[in-house]
């Protein structure tokens, strides 16, 4: 084989990461952080919206972080229960949430979330018509004391239709700590959080576990009505508000998610029910994927081992350039 071309296989892992790490948006470095420091003269009036479906373990703590927060400012918490069966609502009652409405039965097309919520903004619509910021957040978030404050003051001063929180994972257990850091850091790689943040970038992206949204985007976009049947609903909500507006989306270090993934199936079952949505359902991009992180991420091992094996100095060097640079890549996650 032409010796230039044994190089370029050795080393082809290795030209990815460079890639990835110079042309993707920096999007390894995690500094796409909230601020602490940010003064509001006026404080709006804040409506949460909580789906919630058999989250009794954690929906109080949710109710009572949101209710402790550090903002002057009005805040009505509206639980919307989807059916629950194991005290979902007595557990919201017990922590003296704003409000509770049951959710109606499924129409055809919809995903029960983006259900629960079209009912939600629907109320807030009629009795809430002056609230100026919706916030959509998950039952197992447990909101930091200045959550609702640092949210707001970043909309307000720098005019964002969408401010969302990835908010820090659960990473205690061994599953949790193997693979929780991986979700983020792929998180992180195809939705570059400079480029969510940028506006003259196309690329979108939310986290919908807490997501500030300025009501008129929202009633401009009609609420969740045209991504009603979308399973990655938060990405598609930021894609739709990002059309007409700016949206921002970063890091979180202290409000946190109560949800423990102590087995594997349980982080297996959070990943693939959107994994394949992700990809359009389609066979040629999940092969096409996979043959991209092989490339990526075991080809570099795969090249390390064989060049030991089999004392082959290209193999050696172009496995340790790659496992390197894939190294400091991800350090910042962990």
């Amino acid at each position: 084989m032409n010796q230039a071309w044994v190089i370029l296989f050795f080393f082809f892992p290795g030209f990815v990461w460079i890639w990835l790490i110079f042309f993707r948006g920096q999007f390894w470095s995690c500094d796409q952080k909230m601020c602490d420091q940010y003064v509001l003269e006026t404080f709006p009036s804040i409506v949460a919206l909580i789906p919630a479906r058999n989250e009794v373990e954690t929906i109080g703590a949710t109710i009572l972080s949101l209710r402790n927060q550090i903002y002057s400012g009005k805040i009505e918490i509206i639980v919307i229960d989807d059916n629950s069966s194991d005290g979902t609502e007595i557990a919201a009652r017990k922590a003296m949430c704003s409000r509770i409405i049951k959710s109606g039965d499924l129409p055809s097309g919809w995903t029960g979330k983006l259900w629960a919520l079209h009912q939600g903004i629907k109320l807030i619509q009629k009795e809430f018509p002056k609230t100026e910021y919706i916030l959509f957040t998950d039952a197992d978030i447990n909101h930091s004391k200045e959550n609702i404050l640092q949210l707001v003051s970043k909309a307000s001063c720098e005019n964002l239709d969408i401010v969302s929180l990835m908010v820090r994972l659960n990473s205690e257990s061994f599953w949790e700590r193997f693979l929780v850091p991986p979700f983020i850091f792929f998180f992180q790689m195809l939705y570059p959080f400079r480029w969510v943040n940028d506006p003259r970038k196309k690329i979108a992206a939310a986290a919908g576990g807490c997501m500030l949204i300025r009501k008129t985007a929202l009633d401009r976009v009609d609420g969740v009505l045209q991504i009603k049947g979308c399973l990655i609903d938060d990405c598609a909500l930021g894609k739709s508000i990002k059309s007409h507006g700016s949206i921002w989306l970063g890091l979180s270090e202290k409000t946190k998610s109560l949800r423990r993934y102590d087995q594997l199936v349980e982080i297996w079952s959070m990943v693939s029910r959107t994994a394949f949505a992700q990809l359009n359902y389609s066979l040629t991009n999940l092969l096409g994927t996979s043959l991209a992180l092989f490339v990526t991420f075991l080809m570099p091992l795969l090249m390390l081992i064989f060049g030991i094996v089999f004392g082959n100095q290209l193999a050696i060097m172009g496995g340790s350039l790659s496992w390197l640079l894939m190294t400091f890549a991800y350090i910042s996650t962990i």
